[in-house]
């Protein structure tokens, strides 16, 4: 007779059906209870969607539903890896992020997919624990916007044969490429000098002295950077009608505008007309100015960035609310169509708690596309301070306000998504958002991204990114990043 198998839970010994069976019955009727138990558990989670696969089609690009944003290299870079990276970003228009986790590979492929990095204006990562060497670092370098939390290392070519016009053509294709992606020639340098036998990896100082995280240099401006540019090149009455069409609120719009008005007017004078930097300077030189940028301004504000301040601010919890009302109060009467000036006088009346003439001046900055303005007047909503609490319309500003780049309102929006309050709650969107802020090194933004990244909400759980990112903030001082790695360590 056919001897059967069966499961060791309900039969010890391998007999034949029909006494096994028998042996059996009940012992399995004893469990039947708890079957019917998991059978109704299994029926009711079957109502419920699978969650999403990671996308593998692409090797070594790879694509993770829980960060839509993102494209992952894993991998070494072979002759095919460009198509994949082409394919893959067709597939998921979305993306905004490629993470680098790769030992190089094929030069000429990794240069291939560093030029689509550039031409799509993605930014580049290198997460904790993650490496990007040699001809991965093309990749890097190309991001619109680079954090290297992981090693970044470069050294000389490596070849199998000793082929030296096919080294210098390759020299020579890196070297253009990198003259595009603003890297320092000190880069060139380091990486001539590094024997094909090991690898330099940049240290924390160096890629800061060399400008190797943040911004690219070069990098694609925004719309109204872009159109500002065209204006100034093309100085026509059409170039400065769609720059103040489309950018009435840009720092740069108030300096422009009688400008463009006398181009439009009669487009024989325009040699004639003295630019308007006059006005900027008389800024820069007004002490009042001075005062009200330094007694309430912020350096997170974009003028800093752009040079027409050279005020660094002030935290606001060390605002002396009548020295900086004083000042800003004269700097507005001076200047009263200057939006940066309106939202520090709305910072000195919200450290006095006099919130009412605080959003006055939060809603003029705001109304003229001051993203300070408009992200401070989303937080007197959300608190219901000066105005009817509202966080539906908190989230309104902030949107516009994160929509430029501002990384107080990302990180504020972010918040905003993990709460569901005023949106749908979305860990995914709310870790976009953190990570947005995160890349221009908001240390708020970093301690968020790292609490996503310890409970795995909106991304795939890891201690190590999860550390990585309490770390860069806590080094800018933020005291809850330093409590969660003492927690953590």
């Amino acid at each position: 007779m056919k001897r059967v198998f069966l499961p060791k839970t309900l039969c010890d010994q391998t007999l034949d059906p029909d006494r096994c069976w028998a042996r059996c019955w009940a012992r399995f009727w004893e469990m039947s209870r708890i079957g019917n138990a998991l059978l109704l558990v299994a029926t009711l989670f079957a109502g419920f969607p699978a969650m999403a696969e990671i996308n593998r089609e692409f090797d070594p690009v790879i694509f993770d539903p829980a960060e839509p944003g993102v494209l992952r290299l894993n991998g070494t870079i072979s002759i095919r890896t460009p198509v994949l990276l082409k394919q893959a970003l067709v597939k998921f228009p979305d993306i905004n992020t490629i993470l680098l986790d790769s030992p190089g590979g094929s030069v000429h492929s990794a240069l291939s997919m560093a030029y689509d990095i550039q031409g799509q204006g993605l930014r580049t990562e290198i997460p904790a624990g993650a490496q990007c060497h040699s001809a991965c670092a093309y990749l890097y370098f190309a991001g619109s916007e680079r954090l290297a939390l992981g090693d970044l290392g470069v050294h000389q070519l490596a070849s199998r044969s000793n082929d030296l016009t096919a080294g210098q053509i390759a020299l020579a294709d890196i070297t253009a490429a990198f003259d595009l992606f603003g890297v320092p020639n000190e880069v060139l340098t380091i990486m001539l000098k590094t024997p094909a036998n090991t690898m330099h990896v940049f240290d924390k100082d160096e890629m800061e002295r060399l400008g190797l995280t943040g911004p690219r240099r070069g990098a694609a401006p925004n719309t109204c950077d872009t159109l500002l540019g065209a204006a100034q090149a093309g100085d026509s009455c059409a170039d400065w009608t769609s720059y103040l069409d489309s950018c009435t609120g840009h720092t740069m719009a108030p300096f422009v505008t009688s400008h463009a008005k006398e181009v439009c007017r009669d487009i024989t004078v325009l040699d004639t007309l003295a630019p308007e930097k006059p006005l900027i300077e008389r800024m820069a030189a007004d002490p009042d100015v001075w005062q009200c940028d330094t007694l309430a301004g912020t350096v997170l504000h974009p003028d800093v960035a752009a040079g027409l301040t050279d005020a660094q601010g002030i935290d606001f919890k060390s605002i002396e609310p009548d020295k900086a009302i004083s000042a800003c109060r004269a700097a507005v009467q001076a200047f009263p169509e200057h939006p940066r000036l309106m939202t520090n006088l709305g910072r000195a009346f919200h450290a006095a708690k006099d919130y009412s003439d605080a959003v006055t001046w939060y809603e003029r900055a705001a109304d003229k596309n001051d993203p300070v303005g408009q992200s401070n007047l989303g937080a007197m909503y959300a608190t219901g301070r000066g105005v009817p609490k509202s966080f539906s319309t908190a989230v309104d500003w902030y949107q516009k306000a994160a929509d430029q780049e501002y990384p107080v309102a990302q990180n504020n929006l972010g918040s905003m998504y993990v709460t569901g309050r005023g949106v749908q709650k979305s860990y995914v969107t709310a870790v976009a958002w953190y990570r947005k802020a995160a890349a221009q090194n908001y240390a708020g933004a970093q301690y968020n991204l790292g609490l996503s990244y310890e409970n795995g909400r909106g991304v795939s759980k890891s201690l190590a990114q999860a550390i990585a990112w309490y770390q860069r903030s806590a080094d800018q001082g933020y005291e809850r990043a330093r409590t969660a790695l003492r927690r953590l360590q």
